[in-house]
């Protein structure tokens, strides 16, 4: 066998184990940009899917090869035609692997997500989804600053919100924030001062409490955002824009205490890093916020940016090895109580796409 044959069966083995490097993964997907050999590791990915229903606990490698041998030969009616030496070279990999206990690991592990992580002024951490007053179906938790009570101190907290999930936060002014995956907010326990003072960085929506004695102000990564009582969504995920929606009442935007402009309602400002001045634009506000309801919205987006939107949305990692998609648009609805199958399967119906899943990562052919 030719050593570059055994180095890619050595790659490929060590894929469906763990993480490669960007090396590694880009010696693979050169590998894989071939149809035939993209079939073959699609269908090995099945084979080592399946035998997650195989008991390998005592284990023993000749009843462990049977086994695999066995799931192969299930296969056979599949139109797809496995290499014989590549599939016994890998297998062969995969059951050391066993054999050392590696597959009970992969297998049996849960994975740990992501967690949402409440870090407080004193460097004190409170997972959100574990507070006693956390309110959470699949997608969204819920939390209400005044009562939390596990943790001390009056100062500016933090919570960052996991891929796959939304927080909606009451503050202690009633202000109800909704904060969308990938997100950090920071605000404090209890307001003090004339104002009224948070950060985001990522995408929240707010419904601000009217208090036109202490304003509203929300620190973004390029201009601050002045109101009394409105409401408004914040978007700065991309660290080279800006964009604020107003959906009700008005806002100013300032930058180094300079007034950039104020937004009507059904506005739209987008804000570039490398501009002084705001383009505002008159926009359903309505399409912009949806995603607070647990429903993503694409308005005519390249691939790379909806694939960002879905790897964000749903808590997955994206590899593309299809070159056709990134030419193309897209405009869509996705709700986030779904899971990312439905979406690859519309891809596959209407761009003939292929892909498989492999742990929290989608692979794109």
């Amino acid at each position: 066998m030719e050593k570059k044959d055994k180095h890619i069966e050595q790659l490929i083995a060590k894929s469906l184990t763990e993480k490669l490097s960007d090396e590694e993964q880009e010696t693979l997907n050169k590998f894989l940009e071939e149809e035939d050999n993209s079939e073959e590791f699609i269908a090995i990915n099945t084979l080592w899917d399946d035998l997650e229903h195989v008991e390998f606990n005592a284990f023993d490698k000749d009843v462990a090869w049977k086994q695999f041998e066995t799931l192969k030969a299930e296969k056979k009616s599949n139109a797809i035609q496995l290499r014989q030496t590549i599939i016994r070279s890998i297998a062969a990999v995969l059951i050391l692997f066993v054999g050392v206990g590696w597959y009970t690991y992969q297998k049996t592990t849960p994975v740990k997500g992501e967690l949402s992580v409440w870090t407080t002024d004193g460097g004190e951490t409170l997972l959100a989804l574990a507070t006693e007053n956390a309110k959470h179906s699949n997608d969204l938790i819920e939390l209400d600053v005044a009562s939390v009570d596990q943790i001390d101190g009056d100062g500016i907290d933090e919570i960052h919100v996991p891929a796959g999930k939304r927080i909606s936060l009451v503050l202690s002014d009633s202000s109800k924030i909704w904060l969308a995956s990938g997100s950090t907010f920071k605000f404090p326990r209890i307001f003090k001062g004339a104002t009224r003072e948070v950060e985001i960085i990522g995408k929240a929506y707010f419904e601000v409490h009217k208090d036109v004695k202490h304003p509203f102000i929300v620190k973004g990564q390029s201009s601050d955002i002045t109101v009394l009582g409105t409401e408004f969504c914040v978007d700065n995920s991309n660290p080279k824009k800006e964009i604020t929606t107003l959906v009700e009442g008005s806002v100013a935007l300032t930058k180094d205490g300079e007034t950039l402009g104020k937004l009507k309602p059904n506005e739209q400002a987008i804000l570039t890093n490398k501009s002084e001045t705001i383009e505002i634009t008159s926009v359903d506000a309505k399409s912009f916020v949806d995603w607070k309801e647990g429903v993503l919205r694409i308005i005519d987006k390249p691939f790379l940016e909806f694939q960002q939107d879905l790897e964000q949305w749903y808590g997955v990692r994206i590899i593309n090895n299809n070159k056709q998609l990134v030419k193309s648009n897209f405009t869509g609805s996705f709700d986030q109580r779904d899971n990312i199958h439905s979406v690859m399967q519309l891809l596959e119906t209407l761009q003939g796409v292929h892909y498989y899943m492999k742990g929290d990562t989608v692979i794109i052919h």
